[in-house]
């Protein structure tokens, strides 16, 4: 169940970086459950290409490697909590749909994920600018 939801999150993250051409996913994106989408979006993209950057075969300096990966290692709580937020929000929502929940309760949840958008969203640009930063 948790498997198929994170892959149905990467497709939606994936449509909304495709959908946003030029601009960044996390900008263009305008509710806090399509920022939450497109942060992950992104981490799961740049997080892939620091995989490459990062591996033993490549010829990046050792210290910039360690750069690439300790941004890695700080984004990716943040990223994982965020992802649990999200699909918290999910069933809130459909919750707050079939009034299972009253609206602040609902609002309690979306206020949380927003919360954790706002963590992981920084760090998630740094992961950004430390693995462009290498090429």
């Amino acid at each position: 169940m948790m498997l198929s939801r994170v892959r149905n999150l990467w497709l939606a993250a994936t449509a909304l970086a495709l959908t946003a051409c030029a601009g960044s996913p996390i900008k263009v994106a305008q509710t806090v459950e399509q920022k939450a989408y497109a942060t992950y979006g992104t981490f799961v993209i740049i997080e892939e290409q620091a995989g490459k950057l990062t591996s033993a075969s490549t010829s990046l300096p050792p210290d910039v490697k360690r750069q690439i990966i300790a941004a890695a290692q700080k984004a990716q709580p943040a990223v994982d909590t965020m992802l649990v937020a999200l699909s918290k929000a999910e069933s809130a929502k459909a919750d707050f749909d079939a009034q299972k929940i009253d609206k602040s309760t609902f609002q309690v949840v979306i206020d949380n994920l927003g919360s954790w958008v706002q963590q992981a969203t920084p760090l998630v640009a740094s992961l950004v600018a430390a693995v462009r930063g290498a090429h």
